[in-house]
């Protein structure tokens, strides 16, 4: 099992510096308690920045190559294994997380790999997120994510034939998924 976690960034904020702050701390938390599990942070601000510097294409056409290098390693890492892969949405991310998971769905497997969906736009707009077509077969974390990652790739790694199955991480305190139709939220709890 790989857990990669993704800082995406705003084509709209391309002037501010979006950092992985979120990412970061998540990768590390899931390292310190469950060290058998492969975990990789991807930085699409990092990326984007290296675009800028080798090149002086339009900011829009390394933004694009961001994202294109962001699909391409995903769909590389199911290739040897099952995945995880957290995107971190905050402030107006959710076309660029709605364009990477259709474009890996597009080419992966549906049984290899699971999306996770947290920070701002997730804790905030998890029922609308989790109704509309493309995330509705996710998962979302709501408040922090660092003991609801934990617990979604523990349980994960105890069911790896049906990891990707929604319905087994709906105990889940923070974790929030579209049941039959209906979005569910077990239980909030702080770290």
């Amino acid at each position: 099992m790989k857990v990669i976690l993704i800082n995406l960034i705003s084509q709209k904020f391309l002037v501010r510096y979006q950092a992985p702050l979120a990412v970061n701390t998540l990768a590390n938390y899931l390292k310190f308690k469950l060290s058998k599990v492969s975990v990789e942070v991807v930085d699409m601000q990092s990326l984007f920045d290296d675009f800028n510097k080798s090149n002086k294409l339009k900011k829009e056409i390394n933004y694009k190559k961001a994202v294109d290098t962001i699909i391409k390693n995903i769909c590389q890492a199911c290739n040897n294994d099952n995945i995880i892969v957290g995107l971190s949405m905050k402030w107006t991310t959710k076309q660029v997380a709605e364009y990477i998971i259709s474009q890996v769905r597009k080419k992966v497997s549906k049984t290899k790999i699971l999306f996770v969906l947290g920070n701002i736009v997730s804790t905030y707009g998890y029922r609308d997120l989790l109704k509309q077509p493309i995330f509705k077969n996710e998962l979302a974390v709501i408040g922090e994510g660092e003991d609801a990652l934990v617990k979604i790739v523990d349980l994960s790694l105890k069911n790896i034939k049906n990891f990707t199955e929604v319905n087994l991480y709906k105990d889940i305190p923070n974790v929030a998924i579209n049941y039959k139709g209906a979005v569910i939220l077990n239980e909030l709890k702080r770290v």
